[in-house]
């Protein structure tokens, strides 16, 4: 007697696509959500927050870290991340980022990326 878990002979079930909880704010991404993002993601300064959140995963980054590395104005760094968010909720439906962002005592916003996804944004690119 075949187990409750086997398909009937003659069929096969998909493998489901991996996720990977990003924390409890931003939910679970899998590799097409990633995909779909960066295919979607015009906005220099939020990629270059993704690029280095990417190559550091899982440490954490800062805004200095990206003005420094990539020479955008802090500013410019916080109005695309605001619209990456519309982007994410109109791609998702959901308000959600592929990465954590932990808010310092200071204030200040400290950003990072699981591995599994800093490895789907890279081979993404």
């Amino acid at each position: 007697m075949a187990g409750d878990d086997q398909p009937p002979a003659g069929t096969h079930r998909a493998p489901a696509a991996q996720e990977v909880l990003v924390d409890e704010r931003n939910g679970s991404w899998t590799e097409a959500m990633v995909r779909r993002l960066q295919a979607n993601l015009e906005y220099p300064a939020a990629r270059a927050v993704l690029d280095l959140c990417s190559e550091r995963a899982p440490d954490e980054i800062t805004l200095e870290d990206v003005v420094e590395k990539a020479g955008i104005k802090d500013t410019q760094i916080r109005a695309q991340l605001g619209a990456m968010t519309k982007l994410c909720k109109r791609l998702f439906q959901r308000n959600t980022w592929p990465i954590s962002v932990r808010w310092t005592g200071t204030g200040r916003a400290n950003y990072s990326m699981k591995p599994e996804i800093a490895a789907w944004w890279s081979e993404s690119d």
